[in-house]
């Protein structure tokens, strides 16, 4: 497995959550964001948006990698993207003891995940989020205007 294959799954996964379960993390996502931040602290791997919260699931593919981002600050307040937060990691990489506070843990294997860990409510800085989102229209709408305009 490489890290595409482990973005996809997470991208995947928010997006075909069940829309009747009652733990809102677990709702299917309207709008899926990967590979892409809006600054040099976060760059979220896979961000969903649904019902007015956010889920943000990072992907680790190895112990150092989990070790990098475990130790960045932006993890230790509310500062950050996603109202419930995930790391995606292939089975068995880590103990649930390695896990951040409030952090829910997936694990795949033959590319079907599993819920580890609940996480908790931590309520992300929407500000940010907000960013993402208008970031991403901006660069949809340029690349609509450059394809209307051949086309007029």
């Amino acid at each position: 497995m490489i890290y595409n294959d482990l973005v996809k799954l997470a991208e995947e996964w928010l997006r075909e959550s069940s829309s009747l379960d009652t733990k809102p993390y677990l709702n299917s996502c309207g709008a899926v964001i990967s590979g892409s931040g809006n600054s040099a602290t976060e760059k979220p791997y896979a961000i969903g948006f649904t019902s007015g919260i956010s889920i943000l699931i990072e992907c680790k593919l190895n112990h150092s990698d989990f070790a990098v981002g475990k130790r960045k600050t932006v993890h230790l307040d509310s500062g950050d993207m996603g109202d419930y937060k995930f790391y995606l990691i292939p089975k068995g990489l880590v103990k649930t003891d390695n896990i951040p506070a409030k952090y829910g843990l997936l694990e795949v294997e033959n590319n079907l995940i599993s819920i580890v860990r609940e996480p908790e409510f931590i309520g992300g800085h929407k500000e940010s989020e907000v960013a993402l989102l208008a970031s991403v229209v901006r660069r949809f709408q340029k690349k609509s205007r450059t394809k209307n305009k051949w086309h007029e």
